[in-house]
């Protein structure tokens, strides 16, 4: 059965003389047959991975050189077929595997026949481009509506026949859909992304979202499954999701604040702190685990040595006058501000919610909103109505350098789990190692 099986093998070694690179390296959508082979792959938990290669086998390796896997190189192509290169994997593996085509644009690893196709030629790979990847997202839009359709039946008793619509409504982490009813109200549904469950404490995020509910700054919830993650909350209609381009915006910014001093000085409980090191700590784990101990510091070069500089400041910033801990979003993507049609501004999407020092979440909104440094010292000054101390400046930088190195390790987990972030993992390393080597303990 496929869900005992987590090793898989890949022959990408055969010639076409339709191309003049490997037909695996042929683009669908914008990305090449192999990778996205390769992300279906481990988004099913198959992470040990071989591929076999030999005709311009530096360009299959060079396109998968971040994904971690092991490559087969051969010298057979230009006398027989791909499948003849299976007899060499009896030295490499003693166990079940899953055997694929590396140029089969596959949707699903149990396809039916409609759903793949070989791609050996220019006419071929015509029908793969114009009829079989339409298929396939056709196929995985069909899934997905049937999956909320069973969900919400089971969840909350809301039978097919009352749903006139379901449309994707945007997610990074998350998936996040519109349900439209048949009496005109409107829900939205939150399906964690592939891997985000073994990253997040979905216990400490419903009790946390029980607590928030008494502020009355996030959207209504009617259903939270702490086992997968799974929510279904009331759908603010006409509302716009702030981004980077809107966030700096002052009558936005004003909002914002106010939510925050509100959330920052509530004597609400909590049912954790957030510990970025313990985050750190676990994260590592969770690579290492599905890789090796040196992956790391060989995709994010001196990654020991910034971690434990991260873990001394981290120590001294406790004992500064001005530390404390308060109730915390944690996870202050503009994404995560909405704005209904009558001005009302929410926040949403609890997941990293806990107790902490409230600079973490300043800074984390100065960073994913790229804020200008004009439009920083003024969210600043709406926040504090006064000039910062030295040390508070402190703290906030801190903070910046570490959640650019912390979310640099939350793509790679990410990606080993299917997803594509391409180099906005490495460039908020290097970011944050950047201002990370010029803080000195103030």
């Amino acid at each position: 059965m496929i869900h005992n099986i987590n090793t898989a093998v890949i022959l990408a070694s055969g010639y076409s003389n339709a191309f003049d690179i490997p037909s695996c390296l042929l683009k669908v959508d914008h990305q090449t047959l192999i990778k996205r082979t390769v992300n279906i792959l481990k988004n099913r938990n198959i992470h040990e991975i071989f591929i076999i290669v030999d005709y311009k086998k530096d360009l299959i390796i060079e396109e998968l050189e971040n994904e971690n896997v092991n490559f087969i190189i051969i010298s057979i192509y230009t006398s027989t077929g791909t499948m003849k290169s299976v007899s060499l994997l009896e030295k490499y593996l003693n166990k079940d595997y899953l055997l694929i085509e590396g140029n089969r644009p596959i949707s699903y690893i149990n396809v039916n026949n409609n759903t793949w196709i070989n791609i050996d030629s220019n006419e071929q790979f015509n029908k793969a481009i114009d009829v079989i990847y339409s298929n396939i997202n056709r196929k995985i839009s069909e899934k997905t509506i049937q999956f909320i359709t069973n969900y919400l039946h089971q969840a909350i008793g809301t039978q097919p026949e009352e749903i006139r619509g379901i449309e994707f409504s945007g997610g990074m982490t998350n998936r996040n859909y519109k349900i439209t009813l048949i009496d005109g109200n409107e829900l939205q549904i939150r399906i964690p992304g592939a891997g985000t469950n073994s990253l997040v404490n979905r216990q400490n995020e419903i009790i946390n979202a029980k607590s928030i509910a008494a502020l009355e700054i996030d959207v209504p919830t009617f259903y939270f499954n702490a086992h997968d993650g799974v929510k279904i909350a009331k759908y603010v209609k006409n509302a716009q999701t702030l981004s980077k381009q809107t966030s700096g915006i002052t009558n936005n910014m004003e909002n914002i604040v106010t939510i925050l001093k509100k959330l920052h000085s509530s004597d609400i409980k909590m049912n954790n702190t957030f510990s970025f090191i313990s985050i750190i700590q676990d994260y590592e784990s969770v690579i290492i685990t599905k890789t090796n101990k040196y992956y790391i510091d060989k995709k994010y070069p001196n990654f020991s040595e910034r971690k434990e500089k991260i873990e001394f400041l981290n120590d001294k910033i406790q004992q500064l006058k001005s530390f404390s801990l308060c109730p915390c979003h944690n996870d202050l993507v503009p994404e995560n501000f909405i704005k209904s049609s009558d001005g009302k501004f929410f926040l949403i999407d609890w997941e990293y919610s806990g107790y902490n020092n409230p600079f973490w979440d300043l800074a984390a909104f100065i960073l994913e909103s790229e804020l200008t440094s004009d439009d920083e010292q003024k969210f600043l000054k709406f926040y504090f109505q006064r000039p910062l101390l030295e040390e508070e400046y402190f703290q906030l930088n801190f903070y910046k350098s570490v959640q650019d190195i912390l979310w640099s390790l939350w793509t790679i987990i990410k990606e080993l789990h299917g997803d594509s972030f391409g180099n906005y993992g490495y460039k908020r390393y290097e970011r944050g190692s950047n201002l990370l080597k010029g803080l000195d303990y103030c």
